[in-house]
């Protein structure tokens, strides 16, 4: 993987998963989230300017409460395996992209904005779902709901998309408006 040294896989998995494991993630977990982006990327992957960034950039994006702290901890990480200084660069302007709060440049950061939104698309039952493992996450529920309305408003008012990419618009757009405006 990306010049990694075979060793440092497992300890880096290791400490990955141990972030992803904390006991209140219900929705943002290796086992479902980032598996579920991970099952999404494998029918995308050629779609991907540099796939080892976006690939990267999908293990480590929510591995920290914020996208500050996951890119700050992708850094240490990628430091560590001795990946030089522009893809570390590059995979923390992926991991940025997921915070959904500003316009994205180039293909990867619309591949893995969209990817982790997928979700969104997907039937009303497992949007609900996972929207009931997403709130169990905050200790505060207005915290949630405050978070919910942005994004609501993000979606209807500004953008008036959901999706970036032309495969996760034709895949998922009418599905994710429709589930999102249940919500309203």
């Amino acid at each position: 993987m990306v010049g990694i040294e075979d060793a440092k896989i497992p300890v880096a998995y290791a400490e990955i998963s141990l972030n992803y494991s904390e006991p209140d993630r219900y929705y943002h977990t290796l086992d479902h989230h980032i598996r579920s982006i991970l099952t999404e990327f494998d029918d995308v992957r050629h779609l991907a300017l540099n796939h080892a960034a976006v690939e990267m950039a999908i293990w480590f994006h929510d591995v920290k409460k914020t996208e500050v702290e996951s890119a700050i901890f992708a850094g240490q990480m990628m430091r560590s395996f001795g990946l030089n200084d522009s893809f570390q660069s590059y995979v923390a302007r992926l991991v940025f992209a997921t915070k959904h709060d500003r316009k994205l440049f180039d293909q990867d950061e619309q591949l893995i904005a969209d990817l982790d939104l997928s979700g969104f698309g997907k039937s009303l039952e497992e949007f609900c779902a996972d929207g009931e493992m997403i709130r169990k996450e905050y200790k505060n529920p207005d915290d949630f709901q405050e978070k919910r309305k942005r994004i609501l408003f993000s979606f209807f008012h500004k953008k008036g998309f959901v999706y970036h990419t032309k495969y996760f618009k034709d895949r998922y757009e009418e599905n994710a408006k429709a589930n999102l405006k249940s919500l309203v």
